[in-house]
Order: structure tokens, then sequence, then C-alpha cells
């Protein structure tokens, strides 16, 4: 009963969907900094789509082996991503 409550208090109806990227890629990390939507996932593939203006977006391949990315991380300096494969690929 609670559960149910709490899910009709707290659901939200969506009014509109947009694409904001299409790509052929498997996006398995994701991260919010500086507006952006930060992502790294499948093929080695790394990049951004800004939330104020998703038109602004840019990717890259960051090795020419197809690694599979599935974590996704940054400070103040740098983005970090680890891949799944072995042996692992910790790049900056």
């Amino acid at each position: 009963m609670f559960s149910t409550v709490g899910l009709l208090i707290f659901s939200q109806k969506i009014e509109s969907f947009e694409t904001i990227l299409n790509d052929k890629i498997s996006i398995r990390a994701i991260e919010l900094y500086d507006n952006k939507v930060w992502y790294s996932g499948t093929d080695s593939k790394f990049g951004f789509v800004d939330l104020k203006n998703n038109k602004t977006q840019k990717q890259i391949k960051l090795s020419e082996k197809k690694l599979q990315f599935r974590t996704l991380a940054q400070n103040k300096d740098a983005f970090y991503a680890i891949n799944i494969e072995s042996p692992a690929h910790f790049l900056e």
C-alpha cells in the first residue's frame, strides 16, 4: 500500500522526449559536469553533449582497439575511463 502511494506521489509525467545523441554506441557510463553529459562506452568512444545546446557535441576514440569502457570519473583537471577487457586500460 505505502509503495503504491509513494509511486503515485513521486511519479512524474513526461511531456516530451528529445534525442540528443544519435550514434551507434552502447553508453555504459555517464557523468554530469559543467552543463554537459559526458559519456563513455563501446568501441573506445568518449564524448559529451552540451545540455544548453545539444548541437554542441564532441566524440573521440580513446584507442584504436575496440575497448569497452564501463566507468567514467573526473576531477578539476581531467576525465578518467577504465575498460573491462584484460589487460585493463586506465585512460586520462
